[in-house]
């Protein structure tokens, strides 16, 4: 007995067979590969997850140098305790300084600081200050103490770099003050 077998029909079910047969094998290649990929990324995105247990204890202005009269380069001493088993770069710090709703001054990191791995030390970050409009401190008189600091907001980004991971930290609107007592300045 024959039977009719239609070409089209068996060119059709053994593509799609093959096909199943393929993609499996695809999807076989791409599942370890993603699990792979996890067993890897996990520890690293869990380890830059632990910037928050870093507590910086004070801060204290090391050293101000004067380089024009509207810019000056500050050093400051971070005293801060890293509890975990990652090293910490600050890679990055901008802010602007407003006072009363207009641009007073430009913060940038000069260079970048490190804070090793299960540490409880003094790091230095050095910061270069450039003031916009260098007349208003005539105004507001010289003595520093005498500034009502609640009139400065400040708008920041900061980066901070865990192995090939970062983290950027932004605040806006923040009255100088509040970053002046959260992070302990003397």
């Amino acid at each position: 007995m024959k039977t009719n077998i239609n070409p089209m029909t068996y060119a059709k079910s053994n593509y799609y067979n093959s096909c199943e047969h393929t993609l499996f094998k695809t999807n076989n290649k791409c599942m370890i590969k993603i699990i792979i990929l996890l067993f890897v990324l996990l520890p690293m995105v869990y380890s830059c997850s632990n910037y928050q247990d870093v507590v910086i204890e004070d801060i204290k202005i090391n050293k101000i140098k004067l380089l024009s009269t509207s810019s000056a380069e500050a050093k400051f001493g971070v005293k801060a305790v890293n509890p975990t088993n990652s090293d910490f770069t600050l890679t990055n710090i901008k802010a602007i300084v407003n006072r009363d709703g207009t641009k007073f001054a430009d913060v940038n990191l000069v260079e970048e600081s490190i804070l090793k791995r299960n540490s409880d030390t003094t790091i230095i970050v050095t910061l270069y200050m450039h003031l916009l409009d260098p007349i208003s401190i005539l105004s507001m008189g010289l003595d520093m103490n005498s500034w009502d600091l609640d009139e400065f907001k400040t708008d920041m980004r900061m980066t901070v770099k865990n192995g090939i991971l970062k983290k950027t930290i932004k605040r806006n609107n923040v009255p100088l003050s509040k970053v002046m007592k959260q992070f302990k300045i003397k």
